[in-house]
C-alpha cells in the first residue's frame, strides 16, 4: 500500500457521503481515532474487516469498491 492512499479515499468518500469522521465511525463500528489514524495515512494497514464495513458504509460498489479495497491492500514488500 502507498501511505497515504488508503486514508485519501476515505476522506474524499466520507465528504462525498456527508458524513463527518464521528457518523463514520459511528455507522461503521469504528472509532473515531481510528477513522482520524486512516485518514491520516498514521495507520500502516486497515484490518480487512474494517475496510469492507467502511465501503458498505459509505456506499461503494463495483469498481469504486474494488479501487478502495485495492487501495487498503498491503502492497508487495
Amino acid at each position: 500500500m502507498i501511505p497515504g492512499v488508503f486514508g485519501e479515499s476515505v476522506r474524499a468518500f466520507r465528504q462525498r457521503s456527508g458524513l463527518t469522521q464521528e457518523e463514520l465511525a459511528a455507522r461503521a463500528g469504528v472509532s473515531v481515532r481510528s477513522i482520524r489514524d486512516i485518514e491520516a495515512g498514521r495507520t500502516g494497514r486497515a484490518r480487512p474487516g474494517t475496510v469492507r464495513l467502511l465501503a458498505e458504509v459509505l456506499g461503494l460498489a463495483g469498481t469504486e469498491r474494488e479501487e478502495f479495497l485495492a487501495a487498503a491492500a498491503p502492497g508487495p514488500a
